[in-house]
């Protein structure tokens, strides 16, 4: 080990030791009812077409226009979202890759 490295290996070692570590803690509330239990909400799941959706759904509140659609590369996927009252469903194409849960005001 050439002498100039061992400094600042030393140097290193003694800041890992000496410096606590500090991660932050995300909380995340469940949603429950007024009876405390957690509710389930129905919604769109991955896989399903805008066909089947609009069926088990009804029409979305506002349908936002299709995003990101690269004719050049194959893979990129137009992204469009639909927004209903309590979830917004994300589609890449014509399936949905996402549901995206609203915040329930109380």
């Amino acid at each position: 080990m050439p002498k100039s490295f061992l400094p600042l290996a030393t140097a290193g070692l003694f800041v890992c030791l000496i410096n606590p570590s500090f991660a932050d803690m995300l909380n995340i509330k469940s949603v429950a009812s007024t009876s405390g239990k957690m509710t389930q909400f129905k919604r769109p799941q991955r896989g399903m077409s805008m066909i089947q959706v609009r069926d088990n759904f009804g029409k979305p509140i506002e349908e936002k226009a299709p995003i990101g659609k690269n004719k050049k590369r194959r893979m990129h996927h137009a992204i469009t979202r639909w927004v209903y009252s309590d979830f917004t469903v994300v589609f890449a194409e014509k399936h949905v890759i996402d549901t995206i849960t609203l915040k329930i005001k109380n």
